[in-house]
């Protein structure tokens, strides 16, 4: 990819033109789902509450 920009650029720098096409723009990122955030409170809301459940079994000493 560098080596055809380079190509491309020392091409318009001599010729002025060049018939090397420029890169296309890479894809968009598709994003994250329309939940995303909710799903990511419930999955740790649920691992702090398994640590605390953990905790409590013990009983007096």
């Amino acid at each position: 990819m560098q080596k055809l920009l380079a190509a491309r650029r020392h091409q318009m720098n001599t010729q002025g033109k060049t018939d090397i096409p420029a890169p296309q723009a890479p894809t968009p990122h598709p994003g994250y789902a329309p939940h995303a955030a909710l799903h990511a409170i419930k999955r740790h809301a649920v691992e702090l509450m398994n640590q605390k459940e953990q905790e409590e079994k013990e009983g007096p000493v």
